[in-house]
């Protein structure tokens, strides 16, 4: 027992959180709040194994792991190929737009930057 109050409650919400966030993390539809229940599901896990094990690396590191990738997705969302991403567009086709031209400048501006130093590599190279 880790002390939490309604011990019962708790373990099935987590066992529900469990058995549909992560699928809807998964395709990427409520990816934000699915990965925020994960997250707090796995710092009650990080808590266990502090309680259980003390800050023992090998206890704690793969419910940090998970915790981090879960905190990633709440901080970032699901991202351009998702669910979500289709039902914005398909709901308001502009929003999903802006932000794929906004993407598609940031690639091109980055390839471009690196086409100029390949050229200018090859230069230096011939001389």
């Amino acid at each position: 027992m880790i002390g939490l109050p309604f011990p019962i409650f708790f373990s099935y919400v987590a066992a529900y959180t469990e058995l549909i966030g992560a699928p809807l993390l998964a395709i990427g539809f409520l990816a934000r709040p699915a990965a925020f229940g994960l997250f707090g599901t796995m710092c009650v896990a990080m808590y266990h194994h502090i309680l259980v094990a003390g800050l023992s690396i090998p206890y704690l590191e793969l419910s940090a792991v998970y915790a981090a990738c879960f905190l990633f997705f709440i901080v970032n969302g699901p991202g351009l190929f998702s669910t979500d991403a289709l039902l914005l567009n398909w709901l308001d086709s502009n929003a999903l737009s802006t932000k794929a031209k906004h993407v598609m400048r940031l690639e091109r501006a980055f390839n471009s930057a690196g086409s100029e130093a390949a050229t200018v590599s090859k230069q230096r190279l011939s001389k």
